[in-house]
């Protein structure tokens, strides 16, 4: 039988991947106990003249509420799986790791244009309101303070991410599994 001893950057991220995906299971499965107890919104309320934007596009979102869930959920086992065959040494669980971290760096990046953008709509919104200057604070200041805070903690998500993608792109991770399969092949023989 062949042992599997991953270097101590390796075993943090296979444990870290199976704390991840541990917490997105329980995120998923409790998003869609809250998306049971929700009852439909009326179609007349639904309608973007009601809404506006930002309503509409939450409204779409809410659409494929569930969808999004059940997908989160078989993408949060296949984490929690790669993390513990990555403890094992095997190879797919460190192509997949990587994977996902593409994934969610790609994320990061729609998520920030997304931010962005309803930072820009919302406060474009005060313009909209009778007496606006009268507002207490400076609309484009709050505009561009919320624009900065969403980029640097998308950027402090991201970091981490980039860490991991540099180490288990590496020669140590890759040497590790590569190994793990040479003992594997010399046992089996």
């Amino acid at each position: 039988m062949v042992k599997s001893n991953p270097p101590a950057p390796l075993s943090i991220i296979a444990w870290l991947s199976i704390a991840i995906g541990g917490l997105m299971i329980f995120s998923s499965l409790m998003a869609l106990m809250a998306s049971s107890s929700i009852p439909p919104m009326p179609e007349d309320l639904m309608s973007s003249e009601h809404m506006g934007v930002m309503g509409s596009i939450l409204l779409g979102m809410f659409k494929y509420f569930d969808l999004v869930a059940y997908v989160q959920l078989v993408v949060a086992a296949i984490i929690v799986w790669a993390g513990v065959d990555l403890l094992r040494l095997r190879v797919w669980a460190r192509a997949a790791i990587e994977v996902f971290c593409w994934l969610a760096m790609v994320f990061h990046a729609l998520l920030a244009a997304l931010w962005i953008w309803m930072c820009v709509t919302v406060f474009s919104e005060f313009q909209n309101i009778p007496d606006h200057d009268a507002i207490p604070f400076s609309i484009d200041g709050m505009m561009y303070a919320g624009i900065v805070i969403g980029v640097v903690v998308i950027a402090a998500l991201t970091v981490p991410l980039v860490l991991v993608l540099r180490y288990l792109r590496g020669s140590e991770a890759r040497a590790a599994v590569a190994g793990h399969l040479t003992q594997a092949a010399r046992e089996g023989s």
